[in-house]
């Protein structure tokens, strides 16, 4: 095998696509292709940076000396779907569970979100208006899916009437009903109670933003 189709090989062992493995070594997802289609030769700065996931030495000369980790040092893997969408206006359905993979460094996710790695983040899609400013239609947001129950005032993604899916902030009043309020003051708040108005499933709490750009 060539040099190109060794580096193919190690990407796929560890289920990245083109994109995501470029990340890693800081080049352009067409740089990654023509490197794997050997038409150019990985630079010396190129493979000391994909060293942290692979194994360079079996790259460039066909010979393994230690296995690999399934994901580089200091990285973790966040689950992206850009087809699922948590409606800032009047409710989606979610049909759709083509899950993709990031790889971003775990000093970088700090950074970001101020949050530790944890197999309980995703990334999803923000579709509407009525969280502008703060949450734009098209923007990525970064959330927490191991929280299933309302815990204190924030912004969540839910569930309504088991297929609408909404990101909305939520309040407890003093009656115990929830106010669910959209942060674009043209959209009105509403009170639900939900043991007797309708079914409200929590998906997710709301980290923060996505704005880091993986190209």
């Amino acid at each position: 095998m060539s040099i190109g189709e060794r580096l193919r090989e190690e990407r796929k062992r560890l289920d990245l696509n083109l994109s995501q493995f470029a990340v890693i070594g800081k080049v352009t997802p067409q740089s990654q292709s023509r490197y794997e289609k050997d038409e150019r030769t990985p630079d010396a700065n190129y493979l000391n940076k994909i060293s942290q996931a692979v194994d360079t030495y079996y790259i460039v000369n066909g010979t393994r000396i230690t296995p690999q980790p399934t994901l580089p040092r200091g990285h973790s893997a966040i689950l992206l779907c850009k087809n699922l969408y948590a409606s800032a206006g009047f409710g989606v359905i979610n049909q759709d569970d083509d899950w993709d993979k990031l790889i971003i460094p775990d000093d970088l996710l700090w950074n970001i979100a101020k949050v530790k790695p944890s197999d309980h983040l995703r990334i999803i899609v923000v579709e509407g208006h009525s969280m502008s400013p703060e949450y734009k239609n098209g923007d990525l947001i970064l959330v927490d899916a191991s929280v299933k129950d309302f815990i204190g005032t924030g912004i969540y993604i839910f569930k309504k009437n088991d297929t609408e899916v909404y990101v909305k902030k939520i309040q407890q009043m003093i009656d115990g009903k929830l106010n669910i309020t959209s942060l674009n003051k043209e959209y009105d708040s509403y009170a639900i109670d939900s043991a007797t108005d309708i079914k409200l499933e929590v998906l997710a709490k709301v980290i923060c933003a996505w704005k880091y750009e993986f190209t």
